[in-house]
């Protein structure tokens, strides 16, 4: 417990770090929730809880956003319009009892009104090659999945701190 409450106070100062080392931060939203769970107040109240947090530890104007969980539909992404110049919450990936999204684009896309920037995957297949896999399966997957994209794309990643970390068995 004593290192979760510790993480909780140095987070802001991370998200301020990085920052201003120039990189960009974008919208996860407030809690890590099912965004398709939640009434269309619940979802906006979750983007400006989270939205004035890191416009106020950056200094600037948040542009991006991606769902927890990429658990993402329409109704939602109409909402996002109106907050973001950006989503990043579609996965074009196919994972047989998580997604099967193979109609959607592996280049970015105007959808509606908003640009949608799609998680990289090796093309035909269109299996993951971030985040959890890279974890499980090793780094091998993540770099044969880059090198076959940076030929005719952007590669665009996604991870959580925890991924680059021995984990601890917790009973």
């Amino acid at each position: 417990f004593p290192s979760k409450l510790k993480a909780l106070f140095i987070l802001p100062e991370l998200v301020k770090e990085i920052s201003k080392q120039g990189h960009e931060i974008a919208s996860h939203a407030y809690k890590h929730l099912n965004l398709t769970a939640l009434t269309p107040t619940q979802i906006k109240n979750q983007i400006e809880k989270s939205n004035k947090i890191l416009d106020k530890l950056t200094k600037q104007k948040i542009l991006g956003f991606r769902a927890p969980n990429f658990d993402i539909n329409t109704k939602i992404l109409r909402i996002l319009e109106k907050y973001y110049k950006y989503d990043s919450s579609i996965h074009p990936a196919i994972v047989p009892g998580y997604y099967y999204n193979f109609k959607y684009s592996l280049t970015p896309y105007y959808n509606n009104k908003m640009l949608e920037i799609p998680i990289s995957v090796i093309p035909i297949i269109r299996f993951p090659i971030s985040w959890l896999w890279m974890r499980n399966l090793g780094n091998w997957l993540t770099n044969i999945g880059i090198n076959v994209n940076i030929k005719k794309r952007n590669v665009i990643l996604y991870f959580h701190a925890w991924e680059f970390t021995k984990i601890p068995k917790v009973k």
